[in-house]
């Protein structure tokens, strides 16, 4: 039975299992489980990656539960999908919202039976949402390791640098990852609303008035 790993897996799932494994074999290397230097990963082919790519899918799914506990501290509302129909309602006052925000992906589904490549942008949203999501997270590991590093090897001004600077990545990639969430629920609110609309509820034409002879 053949593995298919989706180009939404691929971001979702397989780009942050990268660094998760690169950790792994960071803690590895310290503690001399294996032995992984320049050379060997000079030495890597291009089968070697694609075969990689299966437990780093594996990892990324894995770690994405704790992901998303992680990327709530992002987030000024819990409630992300609630959040953007409640300011969709306000910018839209004309339209009849009868749906609910815990029903998003019910309207997404719809949207998908409706056509499917309006669908598949508003799911790519979605994976780029999870990716930084999990990349986030992974930054923070990462940070984590870093510090151990630092306080094994001993103070240096230089060595406080790549743990800052991974932090900061991962504060980057949550917010963009809560940015990009928003934008996957107001398109699956913008879609929804779209499929209803008439050209003549939108434009409509004066009557000319006769001009006198």
């Amino acid at each position: 039975m053949p593995i298919v790993i989706s180009l939404y897996d691929f971001f979702a799932f397989t780009i942050p299992g990268f660094l998760y494994l690169a950790l792994l074999v960071y803690f590895f290397n310290i503690g001399g489980i294996v032995r992984v230097d320049e050379q060997t990963l000079k030495s890597l082919s291009l089968a070697h990656v694609v075969l990689l790519a299966i437990p780093a899918y594996i990892l990324g799914a894995v770690f994405t539960p704790t992901a998303r506990i992680w990327h709530r501290l992002f987030s000024r509302n819990p409630d992300i999908a609630g959040a953007v129909l409640k300011r969709f309602r306000a910018t839209h006052p004309s339209v009849m919202v009868n749906f609910e925000a815990q029903e998003a992906f019910l309207l997404l589904a719809f949207i998908q039976r409706r056509n499917k490549e309006v669908a598949t942008n508003i799911e790519r949203l979605n994976a780029i949402h999870i990716m930084l999501r999990n990349i986030s997270f992974a930054f923070l590991l990462l940070t984590v390791a870093q510090l151990v590093e630092f306080l094994r090897i001993g103070w240096s001004v230089w060595g406080v640098f790549p743990p800052l600077v991974l932090f900061l990545l991962s504060l980057f990639a949550g917010k963009a990852g809560v940015r990009f969430a928003e934008l996957f629920f107001l398109a699956i609110y913008e879609a929804i609303a779209a499929d209803r609309l008439q050209v003549e509820e939108l434009v409509g034409y004066k009557p000319r008035e006769c001009q006198a002879s």
